[in-house]
């Protein structure tokens, strides 16, 4: 028996990425990342499987893009993000 927490969904207006928190009957979990295009069923999604590691990896990434905005709105190069389409 394993378990299966929805975490959310993050919505683009070209896709969409949602994240569930799986832990398998042997007590170890991982975080599942789904990409998709619901306007267009015909494809084919992206799945990911993101163990400890790779999750450092997302959040220092996050983080890493964070810090990038701040130093960008700061030196008055970027005004906000938005989505370009």
């Amino acid at each position: 028996m394993s378990i299966q927490i929805n975490i959310g969904t993050i919505r683009s207006v070209i896709g969409q990425l949602n994240f569930t928190f799986v832990v398998g009957s042997d007590g170890n979990g991982h975080l599942q990342v789904m990409a998709t295009d619901p306007t267009n069923l015909r494809k084919a999604g992206v799945y990911l499987t993101l163990g400890a590691a790779e999750f450092e990896q997302l959040k220092r990434i996050t983080t890493d893009t964070e810090d990038v905005v701040a130093k960008l709105q700061a030196s008055r190069q970027m005004n906000r993000m938005l989505n370009p389409y």
